[in-house]
């Protein structure tokens, strides 16, 4: 299973292999162990992508931690290892780990519920989709995020995965 960004006006094309997306949470404590997990459950409650955790990192196409320096950004990824592809637009990563960030989370005074809300959010942006100007979108560039997933977030995850198997 390989990680490949879409953009309905850009040419890059973003998303996973695969539907089924194997994830690990890195975090330890059971607080962030639940954060990750209730973000996890509103992407698979859409059954347009199947997130499956397993035990071991090596084997996660998904890994979610947190950091605690200070940071500009609520969270950040990276892409850890790369598959190759034939097509210029296609970008294929096998590896995706996001890490949000505990300073920033804390600075802005994040409750556990608007941390649910911006894992939610950095799941959306690793599985391809992109920021949104609409406030009622998760992928939304407010800083309070919407607590669900709107038709809209759904609607263009499924146009990313439209031809994708599980």
């Amino acid at each position: 299973m390989a990680f490949s960004s879409v953009d309905a006006q850009a040419k890059t094309i973003r998303h996973f292999e695969t539907r089924t997306i194997k994830y690990h949470i890195d975090s330890t404590g059971s607080y962030y162990q639940s954060v990750w997990g209730k973000a996890i459950n509103r992407w698979n409650k859409l059954h347009v992508v199947k997130l499956v955790k397993v035990k071991n990192a090596k084997n996660a196409n998904l890994r979610l931690s947190t950091i605690k320096k200070d940071h500009d950004y609520a969270y950040s990824y990276s892409h850890e290892s790369f598959a190759p592809s034939s097509n210029a637009s296609l970008s294929i990563y096998k590896t995706e780990k996001i890490s949000l960030s505990k300073y920033f989370m804390k600075y802005c005074g994040y409750f556990k519920y608007n941390r649910v809300d911006l894992a939610t959010q950095a799941i959306g942006d690793a599985l391809g989709l992109e920021s949104s100007g609409n406030e009622n979108s998760i992928m939304s560039r407010d800083v309070l995020l919407p607590s669900k997933i709107s038709k809209a977030d759904k609607k263009n995850l499924q146009k990313l995965y439209k031809n994708i198997p599980y």
